[in-house]
């Protein structure tokens, strides 16, 4: 014991030193866990929070794990991914090579330029052939003017020619049931002389 308790001993009964120590003691408790249950209490609320916030959290990742590719889908699409790499290099074997394709094109052009020029020719020996079409029709055309300008100029015989030309002449009748007049047509001859 130190000397401030042996003093304090002195004084005061053992029994009332006692009951002042297990008071001071009981406040003492009682203050810790009011204070230890205010801090438990801030450290749940505190807890809380960061459950909240994790649970957040969690729904966050779930929500953006069933975006994500499954395992299944991913090994189907690398699966059609090298069937289409196969046949496209398939493919790149039977294309041509840029100096094949520049042949193939050279070539093309080449029988371009034969069949313009071929078509060139014919549609000039079209019109070569509308122009002697045209000669051979304006000649026919002149010969034949000529032989009728020959024979109005010239008579065949001395005779005069009589040609008889029709005139037609309409009659009125009328009919004994109608009152009414029917014409009739009847042809008539007449000569003229040329």
């Amino acid at each position: 014991m130190n000397d401030n308790e042996k003093q304090l001993m002195g004084e005061i009964s053992i029994k009332e030193y006692f009951e002042t120590k297990i008071a001071g003691l009981e406040k003492a408790t009682t203050i810790v866990a009011t204070n230890l249950e205010k801090a438990t209490a801030i450290a749940a609320a505190g807890m809380e929070k960061r459950l909240e916030g994790m649970n957040e959290f969690r729904n966050q990742l779930k929500d953006q794990s069933l975006t994500f590719v499954t395992k299944t889908e991913y090994l189907s699409m690398i699966d059609r991914a090298s069937e289409d790499i196969k046949s496209l290099k398939d493919q790149a074997a039977e294309l041509y090579t840029r100096k094949e394709h520049q042949a193939y094109t050279d070539k093309i052009d080449a029988d371009i330029r034969v069949l313009r020029e071929s078509k060139a020719e014919l549609e000039g020996k079209a019109s070569q052939t509308s122009v002697n079409v045209a000669l051979i029709v304006s000649i026919v055309g002149i010969v034949l003017a000529a032989i009728g300008a020959f024979r109005n100029f010239m008579p065949l015989s001395t005779e005069k020619m009589v040609i008889p030309a029709p005139i037609i002449q309409i009659l009125p009748i009328q009919t004994p049931n109608n009152n009414s007049l029917t014409p009739i047509i009847t042809p008539t001859t007449t000569t003229t002389t040329h």
